[in-house]
């Protein structure tokens, strides 16, 4: 069954001054409050694990953030997809995404969680993230805040591994970390290395890699070669804790606007992305709803 079939769940557009996104409600036997009033205290009977998905570069797609939203409402969630690109008036897409910085993601990843956390249907304690290429990048950005746990897991998939922290300390909420066997777009190599590198930082990390896989997989069908694109599997920058960069093969350090300028004078390089099947979209859901088996075993 589609996960965006069934009449009894709702679908509500998120317009605020800082945010904007999609609620999706699971069906249930007792209402939900409205987006617009998040605040208002209605009494419920239960209370539901959420989700915060965080886009790609290529923007909030059906087959992709809203297939993982409808999917995980259906199972009973409470999925906020948040478009991270029209919350800043940008239009999404891999040439335009150094328009929108990781800074800017990890913003709007907690946006949502406030958003879901005021919800008075929505347990504040089983809020976790998900996010794809970028967005993976944002759901692993968001186990680094120092201080603060607000995510009770993080899932990312396929994740760019283009910029990483130099210290990965986590909050130690548990991560997964899907890599595709094949992605020559954010790197199978790299994110590997970032996964030993968050490991050898005490991370509680997990990570399945799909061999046959490529980029982008929820799009099915044959992948497709997008000729030299800003992507750049073989580069690193280290996050400094002034908020500065440094590139790992150079050892030079950048600021905020020279880094956007490092990364514009970077030779791009042509990948692939899609090539998944509606079979294996199953799969991949199967071990992220495994992953995340004990914020559900309370619905």
């Amino acid at each position: 069954m589609s996960p965006f079939s069934g009449k009894s769940r709702g679908i509500q557009k998120i317009c605020l001054p800082d945010l904007q996104g999609e609620l999706y409600l699971p069906s249930s036997n007792f209402p939900s409050p409205p987006a617009s009033a998040i605040a208002v205290p209605q009494p419920t009977p239960s209370k539901r694990p959420a989700l915060v998905i965080m886009p790609s570069s290529a923007g909030v797609c059906d087959v992709r953030e809203r297939y993982y939203a409808g999917h995980f409402a259906q199972i009973g969630f409470i999925c906020l997809v948040v478009d991270s690109f029209l919350s800043r008036g940008l239009l999404p897409g891999i040439h335009s995404q150094l328009e929108l910085s990781d800074r800017d993601m990890t913003e709007d990843a907690l946006r949502g969680w406030r958003i879901l956390a005021g919800r008075t249907d929505t347990d504040s304690e089983r809020i976790a993230i998900l996010g794809v290429s970028r967005g993976g990048a944002a759901a692993l950005n968001t186990a680094f805040l120092s201080g603060s746990k607000y995510f009770a897991a993080h899932v990312a998939i396929a994740p760019s591994a283009f910029v990483q922290p130099r210290h990965p300390i986590t909050t130690g909420a548990p991560i997964l970390m899907l890599v595709a066997g094949k992605d020559d777009f954010t790197g199978t190599d790299a994110a590997l290395h970032y996964a030993r590198r968050l490991q050898q930082g005490g991370a509680n990390l997990a990570i399945q890699v799909f061999p046959e896989a490529y980029h982008a997989w929820e799009s099915c069908g044959k992948p497709l070669l997008f000729p030299e694109i800003p992507c750049w599997p073989n580069y690193t920058f280290l996050l400094e804790e002034d908020g500065s960069y440094t590139d790992t093969q150079t050892g030079q350090n950048f600021s905020e606007a020279q880094f956007r300028e490092r990364c514009s004078s970077l030779p791009r390089h042509s990948a692939h992305a899609g090539g998944g099947t509606p079979a294996f979209k199953a799969e991949v859901c199967s071990v992220i709803e495994q992953f995340l088996s004990f914020m559900t075993c309370t619905i």
